[in-house]
């Protein structure tokens, strides 16, 4: 068909379609997802997979060996669940293309070099790993690896002796996430070069020192109890060394029965699966690398941040799972690498979590670890809310089993909840609260009800409870929340969240109700706010005094904007000349503080937005909100997290990260924050039969301080200064550990 002498033809439809990809896309594709269909393939041998991809990438080399090596080594150093797999691939590769092998050991050295002077710990530890496991596929010698390893610990015992004492560790830590895999190995086939490694690793070990105590306080979960926090490096060396592993056997006993007598020698590990034993036969046959000096020094080693805590909230026997103690410190490092290698990939993690190596059912295992990490001190290595969301993920993936696990962890933590750090506690409250909203807001209460029900305001079981009742209206709404927890908890839940207007019809505020109606008639008639400020200031300032003009200006513009945040928000925002101008001094602004409070008392998170959004905008300050909270109006309020909330948003909006004292002598908003604690707690400890309270207002004010860390020098002297030997030693002992200074 024919239409103005052209061919015509109907346009095709757009297709849904991916364009197919290209060769170089699909070969790094297929290395990426290696292994990721093992748990949901039954059908699918992985060793198979893995001869399968290792004969088509020597195929692929000659086009497309950049693509190849980079893709290896991005996964060796960002996927360490998957060494043991990709470490066979590269064995595999060696037997036939031993040149480009030694070509990509140069790039993984390189890559190994980068991320110590960048201070990429997580890469440094994966690529050490990746190494011991290329000693078990016969591609790294093993006194090679010995060497590499022997420097890193004289690279450690050199920022040691600078005192950085952090560095020390990581590299330390590097040479212990490879040392099980490859021990035994290294000390049949190395036996010298495994000595000077084992000489090195013990001389630095001796030497550390331990970290300071207020640090260590400062960072437990549970108070009192020193057995369940243990630095991860202390805690895999002391377990590697209790097993025989670190260890340069004696020399063989001479005599009969000396078969016998023999150590049986480093035991290795089952915490990652073997996967290259069954290409021992093909690999053996191949030649082994060596790897040049990282010639590295001290100066080099980027800074660190301290190294992790590990926490045991169960009792030894639940979360052992069958392993021994090494192996479970090493799946707990696995567990921990699944987070970080997959945390942006659910499916793959959850399978990871659920198809862990371990001989006996590991579900106390997965949720004493996901509870250690969401709630560490002094802040997760992921949002709290990622934590809370692989736990729904794997009470899915395992209903028969993990939520039963769950709830006796929960169970745990509230019974020892006098001893849970109150910023732990707080943030429990806010994960119950999330879990149930994804279960039908359902929870077995059976065995909390008597601390709910009998205890005083502020046992901490009982905040605890308010707390996550208070996070479910957040969530949900009122009236939900009532329908779905027992009767029995319903004096918990905070009054109906509607709001206490001051100035309406009926009230006792006398003349002010007239102003207020004349107010909302101004701001209606689209009166500007500098024009709504003169007339504040003036006549009505004048007849009525500053501090009462400010508290109901405050009111007033609040009850314009209650349908919502958004239309608080606004309201707030077109009038914050307004806003500002009458709460220009002190008296003004502790009113209007105290009229937000009035006006959102039954409704905490309305507050703290109001007021968060009021220290924005300059119409309040930290001085006002710290004399409301430590005031006497809110001392019934104590119990619930509002309050708290509240200092951190006032030390927040106000000056974040200044502690120091400015020109005028005027403190900053942290340091008033600190001394409005400062003289809570000293009132509660000359009160009689004050225990509790005082123990809330010391565990607020750790928490508190511990949102400050880290600072420099001038501050910490500063506080030091403001919390000296004058003051109690508990107010004082609870900033140190908070800040984890010395």
């Amino acid at each position: 068909m024919q239409q103005g002498g052209r061919g015509f033809h109907k346009r095709a439809r757009h297709s849904r379609e991916p364009a197919p990809p290209s060769p170089a896309q699909a070969i790094r594709g297929s290395l990426v997802n290696l292994g990721s269909r093992r748990y949901t393939d039954a059908t699918l041998r992985l060793e198979d997979e893995i001869a399968q991809l290792a004969g088509a990438l020597k195929i692929d080399l000659e086009h497309y060996s950049p693509v190849i090596s980079e893709t290896l080594v991005h996964c060796a150093a960002g996927v360490p669940t998957k060494a043991t797999i990709y470490g066979t691939v590269v064995g595999l590769l060696n037997t036939d293309t031993f040149e480009w092998v030694a070509e990509l050991l140069k790039q993984i050295r390189a890559e190994l070099l980068a991320a110590v002077t960048a201070g990429e710990a997580f890469r440094c530890r994966a690529l050490c790993r990746f190494l011991g496991v290329l000693v078990l596929t016969k591609v790294l010698a093993p006194d090679a690896l010995c060497e590499v390893y022997t420097e890193l610990v004289a690279l450690a015992e050199g920022c040691q002796g600078e005192g950085r004492h952090h560095e020390g560790d990581a590299l330390f830590s590097y040479v212990l996430a490879g040392l099980p895999l490859a021990e035994p190995v290294l000390a049949a086939q190395a036996a010298e070069a495994y000595a000077l490694l084992v000489a090195a690793l013990e001389r630095y070990a001796a030497a550390r020192p331990a970290p300071h105590a207020s640090a260590r306080a400062g960072c437990q979960i549970i108070s009192g109890t020193a057995s369940t926090l243990r630095l991860a490096v202390e805690d895999i060396w002391e377990k590697l060394r209790a097993v025989g592993g670190a260890t340069v056997p004696p020399p063989p006993t001479e005599g009969e029965g000396a078969e016998q007598q023999q150590p049986a020698g480093p035991p290795g590990t089952m915490a990652f699966q073997h996967v290259y034993a069954a290409f021992n036969e093909h690999l053996n046959s191949s030649q082994q690398h060596r790897l040049e000096a990282l010639g590295l020094a001290p100066a080099d080693v980027a800074s660190m941040q301290p190294g992790r805590w590990t926490y045991r909230l169960l009792p030894q026997k639940k979360s052992a799972c069958g392993l021994n103690p090494l192996d479970r410190a090493l799946m707990e490092e696995v567990v921990l690498d699944s987070l970080a290698s997959f945390n942006g990939w659910r499916p793959e993690l959850v399978a990871e979590l659920v198809h862990l190596p371990c001989p006996q059912p590991h579900d106390f295992l997965l949720a004493e670890v996901l509870f250690g990490q969401m709630l560490a001190l002094p802040r997760p290595a992921f949002p709290e809310v990622f934590y809370g969301t692989v736990m729904m993920e794997l009470a899915k993936a395992l209903p028969k089993s993990f939520p039963q696990k769950l709830l006796t962890t929960a169970n745990v933590l509230f019974s020892r909840m006098s001893s849970v750090d109150v910023e732990c506690r707080e943030r429990l409250a806010t994960w119950l609260a999330h879990h149930m909203s994804n279960f039908q807001f359902q929870w077995n209460w059976d065995s909390w009800m008597d601390a709910a029900t009998e205890q005083d305001d502020l046992n901490p079981q009982r905040m605890f409870i308010e707390q996550t009742l208070g996070a479910l209206v957040r969530l949900s709404y009122y009236e939900h929340t009532q329908k779905c927890i027992p009767k029995e908890l319903h004096k918990l839940l905070a009054p109906d969240p509607l709001p206490a207007f001051a100035y309406g019809e009926g009230s006792d505020a006398g003349e002010l109700c007239n102003v207020s109606v004349d107010m909302v008639k101004r701001i209606r008639a689209r009166q500007s706010a500098a024009d709504l400020l003169d007339w504040l200031k003036g006549e009505v300032a004048t007849a009525h005094g500053g501090p009462p003009t400010a508290a109901m200006a405050v009111q007033t513009l609040l009850k314009m904007g209650a349908a919502s945040l958004s239309h608080t928000r606004n309201a707030l925002d077109r009038y914050r000349v307004t806003l500002e101008g009458v709460c220009a001094g002190r008296d003004e602004r502790a009113s209007a503080m105290a009229a937000v409070a009035r006006f959102w008392g039954a409704a905490p998170q309305q507050l703290v937005f109001a007021a968060t959004k009021m220290l924005e905008i300059g119409a309040l300050d930290a001085d006002a909100v710290v004399g409301w909270v430590f005031g006497a109006e809110a001392k019934e309020a104590w119990g619930k997290a509002f309050p708290w909330e509240l200092l951190r948003s006032a030390a927040a909006a106000s000056a974040p990260m200044d502690m120091s004292v400015d020109g005028e002598g005027q403190p900053s908003s942290v340091m008033s924050v600190l001394k409005g604690f400062k003289g809570a707690a000293e009132e509660a400890i000359a009160a009689e039969g004050g225990e509790a309270e005082k123990q809330l207002v010391l565990g607020q004010l750790r928490a508190f301080a511990r949102r400050q860390a880290p600072m420099d020098v001038e501050v910490s002297e500063g506080v030091r200064a403001e919390f000296g030997e004058q003051v109690d030693a508990a107010i004082r002992q609870a900033v140190i550990e908070g800040l984890g200074l010395e």
